[in-house]
């Protein structure tokens, strides 16, 4: 439990602490919780304005040890060329150096920490 009390999640945008949940699953502990959605101005459009793609940036903290995450965004409008009302949908996550794409509803990133909690 010491562990997950230092852990935080915080969207670089906004400055805001994401919310999270600790859920036992295959065995092991999973941390779940929602991206950050990109600010609305840093989307890039398509031609007809019926999807856009954005990135958020996130920083998760482990005690002493961050990593930064890298949240691919895609939005589909429901009636093109409105920008509200629509679907978004995180398509990938990249971190050190490695992309984790979506299956499924999520993206699932496995990150491992040696004894002393350095992040491998």
């Amino acid at each position: 439990m010491k562990f997950v009390n230092g852990i935080s999640i915080e969207g670089d945008a906004s400055h805001s602490k994401i919310k999270y949940d600790v859920k036992n699953a295959n065995g092991g502990k999973v941390l779940s919780f929602t991206a950050e959605l990109p600010d609305q101005d840093d989307m890039k459009w398509s031609k007809d304005r019926s999807e856009a793609n954005g990135i958020s940036k996130m920083t998760m903290k482990f005690n002493k040890h961050k990593i930064e995450l890298k949240c691919h965004i895609k939005y589909i409008a429901n009636r093109p060329p409105a920008v509200s009302g629509g679907k978004a949908t995180l398509e990938e996550v990249s971190c050190n150096n490695q992309t984790f794409k979506r299956s499924g509803n999520s993206v699932t990133i496995t990150l491992r920490m040696d004894k002393s909690g350095k992040l491998l």
